[in-house]
């Protein structure tokens, strides 16, 4: 057993204090940690100068100051490893969830919104900020401590605004795009412009900032220039008004609008149509730019329904208070035709909520128009078989 002598004890103390752990307290265990070990595994007739440059690198991974560093996080925040556990447990939690929520989407399985909403909620409110916050304590340097705290932000943000866009909640573009911009113009200058300057990080900050640009650049590739959805809007507006005035046409020119013989199914059909303009005004009120239901004038001063969902602009009392009314209407007019050889009214994509939570607004104006189009094309069915 190895025998340590008062000058190489000394040694080791000042040789500790000089690696920056300037803590006497911690100094004094670290001494005894290393004596200790010195002792217990150096050969009596060893060479203590290389065995102890091997021991004391035990203690650390880049610099022995980090321990003083990190004793003094525990001491000024002492939940530092619960957070860590916490962070690390979320971001599993998270990736799990979102991992299931992807396998179950492509394999068309129920839950796959519930765990792709719920993993990237988890990522964004609870793993991301708690990674900022253990982060930000282990940096010194203002600077370091405001890009990590830009990039957190912006990396929250980006991850909401892609888990608004693929709910088809309002501003999820104004939520994706402040992020991009967040990164290229605060996060990517601070994070260059203060690792460039380090030798030992310079290539690694070049290669990371490429990376950075050309994921944003990627990303910005699969998202509509705001003059590509105005000019898609306005052709899917054109589209509507165009059908709608052929819809008008043809209730014009029907001559058994009101002068069926059969009363109570015409009586029926025409509710069903009235009813149908109600939630297609109510539709294009919420849709318009202005709150304007008179599309063709609006059209013509450039203003259009934005191709939003039907979620986005309706509550769901309101939607379903209307489709549970043309769902009522359309059962007893399909009830009196039972008999005929009229075509039944289906539209099951309207009346279920879940399925026309998703659809795209100009996508159920079309299927309202569908069903009036159904209707009338009876009537005349009825009048040829007169």
């Amino acid at each position: 057993m190895y025998q340590l002598s008062d000058k190489q004890i000394d040694h080791i103390l000042n040789d500790i204090g000089a690696r920056g752990v300037e803590m006497e307290s911690l100094q004094q265990n670290l001494l005894d940690h290393v004596c200790c070990i010195i002792e217990q595994d150096l050969e009596e007739n060893g060479d203590f100068e290389s065995f102890y440059e091997k021991t004391i690198k035990t203690f650390y991974k880049d610099a022995l100051w980090e321990i003083e560093e990190e004793t003094l996080l525990l001491l000024t925040f002492k939940n530092y490893y619960t957070m860590k556990k916490a962070m690390i447990v979320s971001g599993t939690i998270s990736t799990a969830l979102l991992s299931m929520g992807l396998i179950f989407k492509f394999m068309h399985w129920p839950g796959a919104s519930l765990g792709i909403l719920l993993g990237i909620g988890t990522l964004s409110l609870i793993f991301l900020p708690l990674m900022f916050l253990l982060k930000i304590k282990e940096k010194q340097n203002v600077k370091d401590k405001l890009t990590i705290g830009i990039g957190a932000f912006a990396g929250i943000l980006i991850s909401l605004g892609i888990l608004f866009k693929i709910m088809h909640w309002p501003y999820a573009n104004v939520m994706m795009n402040s992020s991009l911009a967040i990164l290229l113009l605060l996060f990517l200058p601070f994070y260059f412009f203060s690792g460039i300057r380090n030798p030992e990080t310079k290539v690694n900050t070049i290669v990371s900032s490429i990376l950075f640009v050309s994921a944003a650049g990627l990303l910005l590739t699969l998202m509509r220039s705001p003059r590509a959805s105005f000019l898609i809007d306005k052709q899917l507006t054109e589209t509507y008004l165009r059908d709608d005035q052929l819809l008008r046409v043809e209730m014009k020119d029907n001559s058994l609008i009101g002068d069926s013989t059969n009363s109570e199914l015409n009586k029926k059909g025409k509710e069903i149509i009235a009813h149908c303009d109600v939630i297609k005004k109510r539709f294009i009120e919420l849709e318009s730019e202005n709150g304007s239901t008179d599309l063709k004038a609006d059209l013509a001063n450039n203003i259009v329904m934005h191709e939003h969902t039907v979620q986005a602009g309706f509550r769901n009392e309101m939607y379903n208070e209307l489709s549970n009314k043309l769902e009522k209407l359309s059962r007893e007019y399909n009830s009196l035709a039972a008999n005929t050889n009229y075509l039944p009214i289906v539209f099951e994509t309207i009346t279920n909520s879940k399925e026309a939570n998703s659809m795209s607004c100009f996508v159920m104006l079309n299927q309202l128009t569908l069903v009036q189009r159904t209707i009338l094309q009876n009537e005349r069915t009825l009048l040829a078989n007169k």
